[in-house]
């Protein structure tokens, strides 16, 4: 059926062109190559080499010329009921220390502290700075690290007996020497967005895109 609905009966894609996906940075590193290979993972060779994609990372869901475009939105700027047919999941954001950092993983790696207000004072914080504007001002204060990537913060962490990132789930989705603390952190979610171009809504592909990037964040 996924087949079905990308070439048709013909055996034809819907489109001869490239199918251009405008992606916040996050999508576009950790979820959409794990959507795309489990989108692809029923088809055959000349199926899969007919599929072309075109995407692009962005700061800003304004991107005009693309068939879709998939950003991220606080989740705490409220519900916005025209929003909720576009809404396809939620990022969670994860603390992180480093097997090594014995400030707050001690060797049962559970957490010593129930929230980043009760980190210890001589620890470091690295947050990927999306979060920073709905931190509170005490935990904004303890921050040492602002990067708007998410790969150096896991990096620095990963071999720091002092730091503590504070980056999305996904991004340290099986990273080896990395441990995810049991903190809670409900105010820094992130809503999913998927706004396809009116021409493309109607075709099967976006549908089946939309359900795969859907499946990736389950």
């Amino acid at each position: 059926s996924a087949a079905d609905s990308m070439f048709g009966s013909a055996g034809k894609m819907t489109s001869s062109r490239p199918i251009r996906i405008a992606a916040d940075p996050l999508v576009a590193s950790f979820i959409l190559p794990s959507a795309i290979m489990s989108m692809t993972a029923g088809l055959n060779p000349i199926q899969i080499k007919a599929l072309n994609f075109i995407i692009n990372s962005y700061d800003k869901p304004d991107v005009e010329d693309a068939d879709i475009r998939i950003f991220l939105k606080p989740r705490n700027e409220g519900i916005v009921w025209d929003g909720l047919a576009t809404l396809i999941g939620v990022v969670q954001a994860s603390v992180i220390a480093s097997s090594i950092n014995r400030k707050v993983v001690p060797s049962s790696l559970e957490a010593a502290f129930s929230g980043l207000g009760d980190m210890p004072s001589d620890g470091k914080l690295a947050v990927w700075q999306p979060y920073e504007p709905l931190m509170s001002l005490d935990v904004v204060s303890m921050i040492s690290l602002r990067c708007d990537a998410i790969e150096p913060i896991i990096r620095l962490v990963r071999g720091s007996a002092d730091y503590i990132g504070v980056v999305p789930q996904f991004a340290v989705k099986d990273t080896p020497e990395i441990a995810i603390l049991p903190v809670p952190m409900p105010h820094l979610q992130m809503d999913v967005q998927f706004h396809p171009s009116e021409e493309f809504a109607s075709k099967g592909l976006c549908k089946l895109i939309r359900q795969a990037v859907s499946d990736s964040l389950a």
